[in-house]
């Protein structure tokens, strides 16, 4: 066992040992604390060992939103081949500036590397009151039982919707 506290500064520590900024440490270590916490283990902490092997192939630079197109309603952004971590809360950061005043905000990403555990990207929009509707994609690299290649990919869908009823997202 471990505290929350502790487990962070862990996480912290080793992604800053790898090159990431305090920032976008910490933004991934939340991402991994929410999985850990929804018991969504494959996204949790051991995700810092996948990371860490990959260190040399890993995009560390700091990146502020490369915002590609922005109209009243939507954005699109270049993720530069980073982690995806920092680079989707920010622009739910973002999403939620725009949909004060639009309502209704759709947010397009490209070229990141790694979501994380998405259920946390659907928490963060319904605690701040937001209907949350994401879908990932990815290019593989999945290898059903029995065969001999990578041909499956995941493309998951996420939908969070804000109640009154305490309690943590789950995807």
């Amino acid at each position: 066992r471990i505290t929350i506290d502790r487990a962070t500064k862990l996480s912290v520590d080793i992604l800053t040992s790898l090159g990431f900024g305090n920032e976008e440490a910490g933004l991934i270590t939340d991402n991994l604390i929410d999985a850990e916490l929804a018991n969504k283990k494959t996204h949790g902490f051991i995700t810092l060992l996948y990371i860490s092997k990959l260190q040399d192939r890993l995009n560390v630079d700091v990146v502020d939103l490369d915002i590609l197109e922005r109209t009243t309603n939507s954005l699109y952004i270049d993720g530069h081949h980073k982690l995806g971590y920092s680079i989707i809360y920010k622009s739910l950061d973002l999403a939620f500036e725009i949909a004060q005043s639009s309502k209704v905000v759709c947010v397009g990403i490209k070229d990141i590397f790694m979501s994380g555990y998405i259920g946390s990207y659907a928490r963060k929009a319904t605690d701040n009151n937001f209907v949350f509707i994401g879908f990932h994609n990815s290019s593989g690299g999945l290898v059903p039982y029995g065969a001999r290649k990578a041909i499956w990919v995941t493309n998951p869908l996420t939908v969070g919707i804000p109640t009154n009823k305490i309690g943590r997202a789950h995807s």
